[in-house]
């Protein structure tokens, strides 16, 4: 039982620095470089349980990408929220359009993907349902009005 507790600890331990890096450089909008760096140099034990977790939440994106997008989303859950209400923002503007307006709940759904995949053929992007670097830097630019 000690063992086993202390397995945990050590899990928690590890997971600490990473996911407060993560959350700052989000925070501090670094960009996807800067959180991959981070993120790579996270124990084995942690890039596997991100690495589990994005694999369910974002499938259809290649791996390297996917664990940002794990850490993320893991780390910096108002992440999802700023997509929401970004994805909102635009489509007031008439840019797009994916139907009723979506709930910021910071939940990355079927609904907040099918809008992130109305905004990427819109842009011409390749469609993968996850905002990564060029559709953040998209999203600051429309909401910039740029």
């Amino acid at each position: 039982m000690f063992a086993g507790i202390l397995t945990i600890i050590n899990a928690l331990i590890g997971f600490l620095p990473v996911a407060q890096k993560v959350a700052k450089l989000w925070h501090d909008s670094a960009g996807f470089s800067a959180i991959a760096e981070a993120v790579a140099g996270a124990a084995p034990a942690v890039l596997k349980t991100i690495d589990d977790w994005a694999a369910q939440m974002f499938p259809s994106v290649e791996a390297a990408a996917r664990r940002v997008l794990g850490a993320i989303h893991m780390w910096a859950p108002q992440s999802t929220q700023w997509v929401q209400t970004s994805l909102n923002t635009i489509q007031a503007t008439g840019l797009i359009h994916f139907g009723d307006p979506l709930v910021v709940d910071g939940i990355f759904g079927n609904k907040t993907f099918a809008a992130v995949v109305v905004l990427q053929t819109k842009l011409g992007l390749k469609i993968t349902g996850a905002v990564q670097q060029a559709e953040y830097d998209a999203i600051n630019k429309l909401i910039a009005g740029k």
